[in-house]
């Protein structure tokens, strides 16, 4: 058997159909592998032509298989995390997610997971941590996109949160969730004009099909945006809006208190 690897070694050297012969050298590597499995013989193929057969012991051969073993151990690892995750046992799953990145620090999906649940019980430095470490390894990552938007607002760093914020209506212009924060970043910045309107009514738009708990946070975020720009009658009936949907929504009570207690203290021109 050696004798025609041999030939086909010889015959390597000398083809100027290079291509050719490397595929009828590797089939034969292929059989010759199969052959061998059974006496813990492996044959390769190096960059010089040349065949090289390598013994591996018993002890090798464990350790070969270890990172299989090991990647298995991961996936259910990841399994268990998403299965707590669901159940909304929220510390366990931190807790498995963790130990899912200690083994592969470059798990896309267990790390947008992790982001999530710090931003859940808003561990805002962790979250951002988490979802800078996506991006990365993948610019355009939208859930991270959207994480990292929403610990930078919550950590009132509203000019980089509109950056992020920009960058998701660039891949999804639809996107409620990122017109809704291009719209607050805005409005905290102070920068009322026609793109905060036009982002928060997308984001309206987008979401009566949806969600009426989101619906609720939206037409409040546009009573304010309406109050900024001097439009209070419209400002006052968004706020209304949001309270026929929850009348006990603590937020817009609050926005419609400070907005009487504005009306009230303004000086008559």
């Amino acid at each position: 058997m050696f004798f025609f690897l041999n030939i086909y070694l010889e015959k390597f050297k000398r083809d100027k159909e290079l291509l050719e012969c490397f595929k009828e050298v590797s089939s034969q590597i292929k059989s010759l592998n199969l052959f061998f499995e059974g006496l813990n013989v492996k044959i390769n193929l190096n960059k010089e032509s040349f065949v090289k057969i390598t013994i591996y012991d018993d002890n090798q051969l464990d350790q070969a298989q270890k990172p299989h073993n090991q990647n298995d151990f991961m996936i259910n690892l990841y399994c268990e995390a998403k299965d707590l995750y669901k159940k909304k046992k929220k510390i366990e799953a931190y807790e498995k997610f963790s130990e899912v990145l200690r083994i592969n620090p470059s798990f896309v999906e267990a790390r947008i997971y992790r982001g999530n649940l710090s931003l859940d019980v808003n561990n805002l430095s962790y979250a951002q941590f988490d979802f800078e470490e996506v991006l990365k390894q993948d610019k355009q990552n939208l859930k991270a996109l959207k994480g990292i938007t929403i610990a930078l607002k919550m950590q009132c760093n509203y000019e980089l949160g509109l950056k992020y914020a920009l960058k998701i209506l660039k891949h999804e212009p639809n996107s409620s969730q990122g017109n809704f924060n291009a719209a607050d970043c805005l409005k905290f910045l102070g920068q009322y004009n026609d793109n905060i309107l036009n982002y928060i009514n997308q984001a309206i738009d987008q979401e009566k099909r949806r969600s009426d708990q989101k619906l609720q946070v939206y037409y409040r975020n546009k009573g304010e945006i309406l109050f900024g720009l001097g439009r209070e009658v419209e400002a006052r009936e968004f706020v209304q809006k949001a309270l026929l949907i929850n009348q006990n929504y603590e937020l817009a009570l609050k926005t419609q208190k400070r907005f009487d207690e504005f009306t009230q203290n303004r000086v008559p021109t």
